[in-house]
Formats: structure tokens, sequence, C-alpha cells
């Protein structure tokens, strides 16, 4: 069976056995499910600092974006619940959970579960979007994401994900720079940075 992810239409991938994702879209969904609640917390940071600074970020008088972002953090915040909602009453289980983080934790840890069912590739696909579409509206705030290279950029929470260090530094930005792994979803703020690299410093003795 072909994986059921929308971005394999063109180019049919197979799915894991019996289920209806491939292995690289479940890790994706996995991913995108941890990266949601903090994306919705920066849109929501965006227009607050927007809001106090009155900042419009070259967009004339600063409502398209607002409005935009607005919006998107409204959408997030419907499809996680839709979908958890969703895949509650395929469980036949009570959901009471109503914030982002909670919601998307529940999707997060049904993951698993829900690569079997039929609907798996359109929550990968509105999972997705969601994720790209806050990435976009975000990234003009984003100074500079680069990766770690070599096998100092391989985590060493998890041993697998790559390490990404991303730097803030615009003019009523709040959000913190931190150093991410792409996999498991671990984060260092940059007061965590001497320890991310003493266990990395320490990997690479033990590998000698």
């Amino acid at each position: 069976m072909d994986c059921a992810a929308p971005r394999h239409h063109d180019e049919p991938e197979e799915a894991e056995p019996h289920a209806r994702l491939c292995k690289p879209c479940r890790i994706r969904l996995a991913r995108d499910l941890r990266r949601l609640p903090g994306l919705h917390a920066e849109l929501r940071d965006v227009l607050t600092t927007q809001h106090h600074h009155g900042s419009d970020r070259g967009h004339g008088d600063g409502l398209p974006f607002n409005d935009r972002v607005s919006e998107h953090a409204s959408q997030i915040t419907h499809d996680l619940r839709w979908w958890a909602h969703h895949a509650a009453e395929d469980r036949r289980t009570a959901l009471t959970l109503v914030s982002v983080p909670a919601l998307a934790g529940y999707l997060h840890a049904a993951v698993t579960w829900a690569r079997f069912r039929p609907w798996a590739g359109d929550l990968a696909d509105v999972v997705a979007r969601d994720r790209g579409q806050a990435t976009a509206l975000l990234d003009p705030w984003v100074t500079r994401r680069f990766p770690v290279r070599g096998r100092d950029g391989t985590c060493p929470q998890c041993g697998d994900g790559q390490l990404h260090v991303t730097v803030y530094a615009s003019d009523g930005d709040r959000r913190r720079s931190h150093a991410a792994c792409d996999g498991c979803g671990a984060s260092w703020a940059p007061e965590q940075w001497t320890r991310l690299g003493t266990l990395i410093i320490r990997r690479r003795e033990l590998a000698a």
C-alpha cells in the first residue's frame, strides 16, 4: 500500500506494513506535532510585540500581516481541536482537552496508532500545512538558522536527529534563540548551551 500523505501523490512511496503512512511521514507528523505548540506561542508573541511596539515590519499599517498571524494562530487551534476529537471519537473515548499544547500532545501520543487509520494521510497533510504556514509567517523574524555540522550535529539526547541553532535578533522580537533537534524535538536555551557543549564533547571523547 502506498503512503496516503498528499505529498506523495506525484511520487508514490510505500507505507509501513499495514499502515497508511511511510516511516518518513510518520516521523514528520510526530515532529510537526511537537513543533506546533511552540510555533503557535510564537505567533501569539508576534501579535503581542506588534501591539505594544507598534511595529508593522514593512506591512503598511500592520493590519494585513496581523490578520494573517491571528487567523493562522486560530486555525492551528481549530485544526488540533478537530483532529484530537476525531481521534478520540474513533477510539471511543471522551476528550476534555482545550489548550494547544495538550491537544498537540494527545495527537502526538496517538501517532503510532493513528498511522493505521484511513484518515492518517489527511491528518499528516493538515499538520504539515499548519507548521509550514506558521514557519513562513515567522521567518522574517529569524535572523539565522543553521545546522551543526559533522558528528557534533547529531543530537546527544536521541542520538539520531540533526541539531540546528536558531538565532533571533530582530528589534522587538521576544523569542529566545535556541538549539534544537529536528528529530526528537529536544531544545536547549542559550543558558543551556554550555551543558549541550559538554554533552557533545563527552560523546566525542567516548567515540575516540
